[in-house]
């Protein structure tokens, strides 16, 4: 019986984030159980956005191209500013990341709903289903609230002008572009945790700008490996290794985990903060987990 399967992992909850769970621990050889207390999937909408950091991960599963087909067209992401529900918009935009390629991923957000999600989700593995992000959980919080103090400033320009001799039917509205970018937020998040070995850097900060960075505990910077794939689709269920200087590391390297080593081109060692011979360790979430800034003189246990 399912509810009788010893595992390494119970996951409570059927939703994106419980399916997505299910299918990267299945990939990466962890057992697990997930319980939904609904027998089948929802079938409404809910949710419509699936940003780019998300479709990085759906790339990772190989699910990407499958959720861009059944996703709606882009002009269904527009969010429109009304003063009431019968008004003319004052104001329309998209997020960005959507609406148009980004160059810090190869990936691109798109709008689609949960119930065209969640199937291909239920789909992309075969595990059973029985009938550390606090840090991330307070930027998201701190942008939201943001968003809402420009909104407000906004609407109160508005009426300003309205009152006003200036009056017009449309309203320019400057606060726009850092209402909806947010990339910084999306792809810059970072955790530290004692599954991340710290090197004393400072991290990013910034919602809106997104800073590529090598620091240990964020996501890995998209860049062109040498073999001309995005370091993205390096990733796999063992630990990678970028380092201009692969044959240096693979003599230095003792690991007990799965491991793959990649040729990282020498003119992304900026965005890494390495030199010539230092390299990275991306655990298979896409997330640095350390930082040498040089090949070390004695061995490196992994």
């Amino acid at each position: 019986m399912v509810a009788d399967a010893e595992v390494e992992v119970l996951i409570v909850g059927g939703g994106p984030v419980g399916l997505t769970a299910r299918a990267l621990l299945d990939r990466w050889g962890v057992r697990t159980l997930l319980v939904e207390r609904h027998p089948e999937l929802s079938p409404f909408p809910r949710s419509r956005l699936v940003n780019v950091r998300s479709m990085e991960i759906f790339r990772q599963l190989g699910l990407a191209e499958t959720i861009r087909e059944r996703a709606f067209g882009p002009e269904f992401g527009r969010v429109r500013f009304r003063e009431t529900l019968g008004a003319r918009d004052f104001g329309t935009e998209a997020m960005v990341g959507v609406r148009a390629p980004i160059p810090e991923s190869p990936e691109i957000g798109v709008v689609t709903s949960q119930d065209r999600l969640e199937p291909t989700l239920l789909g992309a593995t075969d595990t059973p289903v029985l009938v550390e992000r606090v840090p991330v959980a307070h930027r998201t919080l701190r942008q939201a609230v943001t968003n809402a103090e420009r909104v407000r400033a906004a609407q109160a320009a508005r009426r300003a002008r309205r009152d006003s001799a200036d009056t017009g039917d449309v309203v320019e509205l400057p606060w726009s572009e850092r209402y909806f970018d947010q990339i910084g937020l999306i792809l810059g998040v970072g955790y530290d945790s004692d599954a991340v070995r710290s090197d004393g850097s400072t991290p990013p900060d910034g919602d809106a700008v997104y800073i590529p960075s090598g620091r240990p505990g964020v996501r890995m910077p998209h860049v062109r490996l040498e073999s001309g794939r995005s370091s993205l689709d390096a990733l796999g269920e063992w630990f990678t290794v970028l380092t201009p200087d692969p044959s240096g590391w693979e003599k230095a390297v003792t690991a007990k985990v799965p491991l793959h080593i990649e040729q990282l081109p020498d003119e992304s060692t900026d965005v890494f903060g390495i030199g010539r011979g230092g390299a990275v360790l991306v655990r298979p979430d896409g997330h640095i987990g350390a930082r040498w800034p040089e090949l070390p003189d004695g061995p490196v246990n992994l």
